[in-house]
């Protein structure tokens, strides 16, 4: 691998140089772009159970399959007016279901497949960029380019919005149909 090389001149650099030992001994790991899928989704807080408008009152709502980790297990409101809960966000939120502000969320920030319910493939294998030392890639099994893992200038993780635009997936099959809520 061109970084372990890399990683390797740097520590013979290092044992040369004892001063910078200390800087390349601290290289950081690549950016845990799942960290969010690590622990269990949060419940909407007990104050949003029971709201002065029973309309938004949150109802449990079953997931597609077991392990389903798109759809929100938790809803309220009608129409337009519609929220999901994400409990992967820290600290969790309601999110509009009409304006895909919750496919969104759950595609490019904890970076799950609507179309599974799974999490995007990962990379296949990490490196720094040669030019910045902070800048991470990930190797797509798909279609074998280097893609940056994050990036500054966007919300969201361009890994994921990469992973949405290349990876194949094939939808959920057998799973309980929704039906759309007219007003």
């Amino acid at each position: 691998l061109p970084s372990q090389g890399l990683f390797r001149l740097l520590q013979s650099n290092a044992d040369r140089h004892s001063g910078c030992a200390s800087h390349f001994a601290d290289l950081s790991d690549p950016p845990d772009l799942y960290s969010s899928l690590h622990e269990e989704p949060c419940d909407p807080p007990e104050s949003d159970m029971h709201p002065s408008d029973p309309d938004l009152a949150p109802h449990e709502q079953d997931l597609r399959f077991t392990g389903d980790l798109y759809t929100p297990r938790w809803v309220r409101g009608h129409g337009n007016k519609r929220e999901g809960w994400c409990g992967l966000c820290k600290p969790g939120r309601w999110l509009v279901l009409k304006n895909s502000a919750f496919w969104y969320d759950k595609s490019f920030t904890h970076g799950v497949s609507a179309a599974t319910g799974a999490a995007f493939q990962g990379p296949q294998e990490n490196r720094r960029t040669e030019g910045n030392l902070d800048v991470w890639e990930g190797l797509c099994g798909s279609c074998g380019e280097w893609i940056a893992l994050v990036s500054s200038k966007k919300k969201g993780t361009t890994w994921f919005r990469h992973a949405y635009k290349c990876h194949t997936h094939p939808k959920v099959k057998d799973g309980p149909k929704r039906r759309r809520e007219t007003n």
